[in-house]
């Protein structure tokens, strides 16, 4: 089983009530559930990829990251 679509970070990337959680701690629940692998989904506007990043660096078997980039950023990306 592979779950599309969890929230991973430190409390400061979390929307104001919404829980948050160690990339360690998902793999915990994952293990208890036998979920093989997630997808990893940074909070809605949150644009620091960092933690996304360093998360999948650390357990590439379990974990695959989706960024979020504001386009509308100077240095977003050149067209």
């Amino acid at each position: 089983m592979i779950d599309t679509h969890a929230h991973v970070g430190t409390a400061a990337m979390a929307p104001r009530g919404e829980p948050c959680q160690s990339a360690e701690a998902l793999l915990a629940l994952m293990d208890q559930c036998n979920v093989q692998a997630a997808v990893l989904v940074p909070y809605l506007g949150f644009s620091d990829n960092r933690y996304l990043a360093e998360s999948v660096g650390r357990y590439p078997k379990r974990f695959v990251g989706l960024a979020y980039v504001d386009w509308r950023q100077e240095k977003a990306a050149p067209l």
